[in-house]
Formats: structure tokens, C-alpha cells, sequence
């Protein structure tokens, strides 16, 4: 990121919130409302001579929704960033689950007045990651030992960016991995139901939020709950999903460390993790464990990150078994699993 200002559009058909985020930006220098529109319509058209790097959308607007607008922009100006601005309800969760793994990079919940300074720090933070300069890094791996006996279970975690990483990762798993999945994406409540119902939807794999007392089954995918920590423990025999509302960990609830510190406790070194595309670096904490353990990690890799926090914290610290495209993925865990199975 150098020092001309980022150069933000904003696109919303109330004029409190286009005003409201305007205010948000305006103390801060390095970013630059260049405009505002009431509808995707309007926002097109100043797109064209403003050139804006990043558009903050909302979904529900007259004359063009946020929907077609985002898939215009994706279409044409493939290089601008769109963060979606949602509401906290079921069907604006599900749109913007939607707008994510249709290309958007990030989304934001609309704040009420009394959340607006804490939204807005949040929303600002997103924008600053997002504009990160990249330099892609050339790190010497270590070679680590694999001493998986069986491929038991894979864990994932992931954040900024995840919801499309994650369905490129699972659309195109195969049909042979039987391991359940247990996922931790970074997101509030309502959010990750809807992300659950989106995955299953695509993947035909039962797809649902976790819940204490779920037993673990084969072809399952389970989703940490917003605002709960998830995990597993060996109860009567069985793998059950555990959850809980212990303080976040990484300013984060759901998070990726106690998912990895659960399964490092029952799984050991026959649980696979992935490290997928995210701000900060949750899951490092929970990677060292597992790696002690001898669990294969997998991390993406920077050029297909939205944000290469999370993975790139793997890396620098030498946990990566393989640092791998997102589409390389999945051939990754099949390979793993013919080799483990």
C-alpha cells in the first residue's frame, strides 16, 4: 500500500447510511470516498470515470440490487475490491453468503448508531488488510514427517476470503474422502447457518452447524456456530461435536485454536488441518500443537489468498507441510487420503 489514498465508492439506496459511511472514512487519510450512489445503476456509472479500488455495497436497492451489481463489477473491473454492507438478519445473511462466494472480498454488518464507532473500526481494518501490498515471500520449508496412520479427520480454518475458498476446496472434493470436516470460518450468528445451508447445497454433503452433543459421522461437514467455539471429545465411544462461549481467543468467536487444541487431544497426528485465506493468524497456536503431534498441514498459499494472514503465519513459522494453490487443494487431500486412508 503506498500513500495515495485508497479510493472508496459507496453504494447504498439510504442516504443515512451512504452519509454514515462517509463519516466513518473522512478522518482517515489514507482512504477517500470519490463518490456515492443510491442504486447499482448509478454506482456502474461512476465506476466508469471514478475508478474507484474498492466498493462498499449493499444488496437490497431499487432499479439494480446488489446482486447484479456485484457480478457486473466482478465481470468488468475484475480488479476492484467489494465489501458487502448486510444487515444481521437470516435472508441478509444468506445474501450476503451469496455475494461471497460470488466474488466479493469481505463483508460488513450494518451498524445501529450505538455500534457505528466499533463497526467502523472493524470495517476500516478489512479495507487496510484487503490493500496489504504483496510480497510474495519465498520461504524454505522444512521437510516434516508425516506419521499419520489413517486420515480420521480434516480441520479447517479460515477467515477474510473463506467462504470462496472454502467451496472451491469442497465442490471439488472427492467423492472417496469419507473423513468428517469440521470447519471454523470467522463469522457472527445467522452467518455461518447460512454458510452451512451454501455449502451443503453445492457439495450434496450434510453441511450443519455444530452443536455439543452431535456425533461425528463420515460425509459430514460441520460449521463452528457464530459466537461459539467448536470442538470434539470422545464420549462412550463416539466423536461428539462440542461447543462453547469461552472468551474469544485471536478477538475472535468462534476460533481456529481450540478447534485445532480439541482435535490435537483426540485425533493426534491422524487429523489433517488447512490453514485457508483469513486476517491475523488464529490457528497458529493450535498448528503448533498439531504439528508436535506429527498432523500434516496444508496452508494456502499467498497469490490465491484474499488476505494471507492466517496462512502466511503457518509459513513463516515453519508448520506448512505444503503450501498449495486453492484449486490444488483438494487433489492434496485425496492424495493424502489414498496414502493414509
Amino acid at each position: 500500500m503506498n500513500d495515495t489514498p485508497i479510493q472508496i465508492l459507496i453504494v447504498d439506496d439510504s442516504a443515512i447510511f451512504r452519509n454514515l459511511w462517509s463519516i466513518v472514512f473522512k478522518p482517515h487519510s489514507n482512504l477517500k470516498v470519490v463518490g456515492v450512489a443510491e442504486n447499482g445503476q448509478v454506482a456502474l456509472e461512476k465506476i466508469k470515470n471514478l475508478r474507484p479500488q474498492l466498493v462498499l455495497l449493499d444488496i437490497e436497492m431499487p432499479i439494480m440490487d446488489g446482486f447484479a451489481t456485484l457480478e457486473a463489477i466482478k465481470r468488468d473491473y475484475p480488479e476492484i475490491k467489494v465489501i458487502i454492507a448486510s444487515s444481521l438478519s437470516l435472508p441478509s445473511s444468506e445474501a450476503a453468503i451469496k455475494c461471497l462466494t460470488m466474488g466479493a472480498s469481505d463483508y460488513v454488518t450494518k451498524p445501529t448508531q450505538a455500534e457505528i464507532d466499533s463497526v467502523g473500526k472493524i470495517l476500516i481494518d478489512k479495507i487496510l488488510n484487503l490493500f496489504k501490498k504483496k510480497e510474495i515471500k519465498q520461504i524454505q520449508l522444512s521437510n516434516h514427517k508425516i506419521e499419520m496412520k489413517h486420515l480420521q479427520i480434516i480441520a479447517i480454518g479460515s477467515s477474510t476470503g473463506g467462504p470462496n475458498a472454502l467451496l472451491e476446496v469442497l465442490r471439488n472434493l472427492s467423492p472417496e474422502i469419507t473423513a468428517p470436516i469440521m470447519i471454523t470460518q470467522h463469522m457472527p450468528p445467522l452467518f455461518t447457518k447460512s454458510l452451512a445451508d451454501k455449502i451443503g447445497k453445492d457439495t450434496k454433503r450434510k453441511t450443519q452447524e455444530g452443536k455439543t452433543g452431535l456425533i461425528l459421522e463420515k460425509n459430514c461437514i460441520y460449521i463452528a456456530p457464530g459466537d461459539f467455539h467448536m470442538g470434539v471429545s470422545l464420549l462412550n465411544g463416539s466423536y461428539v461435536i462440542t461447543t462453547n462461549q469461552k472468551p474469544p481467543e485471536n478477538f475472535c468467536r468462534p476460533a481456529v485454536d481450540p478447534m485445532f487444541r480439541s482435535i490435537s487431544d483426540i485425533f493426534g497426528a491422524n487429523a489433517l488441518a488447512i490453514i485457508l485465506t483469513g486476517m491475523g493468524q488464529d490457528g497458529l497456536e493450535g498448528c503448533k500443537i498439531l504439528k508436535a503431534k506429527g498432523a500434516p498441514i496444508l496452508a494456502q498459499d499467498q497469490e490465491s489468498s484474499v488476505v494471507w494472514g492466517m496462512p502466511g503465519a503457518i509459513v513463516q513459522a515453519q508448520l506448512a507441510n505444503q503450501v498449495l494453490n486453492i484449486k490444488q487443494i483438494a487433489p492434496k487431500i485425496l492424495e493424502i487420503y489414498k496414502k493414509y486412508p
